[in-house]
């Protein structure tokens, strides 16, 4: 399949870095329980890295893990992001449910 494969793997980071760099005024609407929540990729950029400081300031190694378990919401999305550019992990676990259950 000469010419089909990519010449770089598509990473996490290789996709925070594009809507960071690319698209930081694109907008990100979510619906909560509360109403629509608003902001753009630069902004969720930044809080992403920002969380990232957090998970270093409290000691999670390069090869740590780390859960959250929530909505499928901006927050979430900001926990589950590449935040450090480095090896450690974080997973999403969303739940099944509406939020009248």
């Amino acid at each position: 399949m000469q010419g089909l494969m990519q010449d770089f793997p598509l990473t996490l980071p290789h996709f925070f870095d594009r809507a960071k760099y690319l698209f930081p005024e694109k907008e990100i609407v979510t619906a909560t329980a509360t109403g629509i929540e608003r902001t753009n990729y630069g902004e969720w950029a930044d809080r992403t890295q920002r969380l990232g400081g957090v998970l270093d300031d409290l000691g999670i190694s390069e090869d740590g893990r780390v859960a959250t378990f929530g909505w499928n919401t901006l927050a979430t999305s900001s926990s589950t992001s590449p935040p450090r550019a480095r090896a450690g992990s974080c997973t999403r676990s969303t739940s099944a449910c509406f939020p009248s259950s």
